[in-house]
């Protein structure tokens, strides 16, 4: 028995709903669910909100680290002798022989960006040669917001 193009267009418009075929008090537990569910998602987008406010907060007081950083990873000042000692470092040069200084100056931390990049567990695996000829020429990373004119 073959079905005409129209009743095959009228078996498509018609919704399935799972819920019609269960008791009234089956569907009036899952309604209460669902009740939760919308109750759910409004606390959570309350919560989205004010994770965003203090990501934006925090982000304020970052900016002048990432300035620093910015400065020093270009080459535009040189750390301070207090800036260079890392409770770390003392363990690693023991074991370390230390590296010549070249004969011409290199300014800032060349290809910090490309290795920064490459060093993180997801992206890195990402990078492909292309990609790192251009991220040799990346000098900064910058996070900004977007204003909410709503």
């Amino acid at each position: 028995m073959e079905a005409t193009e129209g009743q095959l267009k009228e078996i498509e418009d018609i919704e399935f709903d799972p819920l019609a075929s269960l008791p009234k008090s089956i569907r009036n537990r899952v309604n209460a669910l669902k009740n939760f569910q919308d109750k759910h998602a409004e606390v959570e987008a309350k919560f989205k909100e004010e994770v965003l406010q203090l990501e934006k907060k925090y982000l304020t007081l970052y900016q002048p680290l990432y300035e620093q950083r910015f400065q020093i990873v270009s080459g535009k000042v040189e750390a301070t002798t207090e800036q260079s000692v890392h409770k770390d470092d003392e363990e690693e040069e023991a074991v370390k022989e230390p590296v010549p200084e070249p004969e011409t100056a290199i300014l800032g931390i060349p290809n910090f960006w490309l290795n920064v990049l490459r060093a993180h567990p997801q992206i890195g695996e990402l990078i492909t040669e292309k990609d790192s000829e251009a991220l040799k020429s990346l000098v900064d990373i910058k996070q900004t917001y977007i204003p909410d004119n709503s």
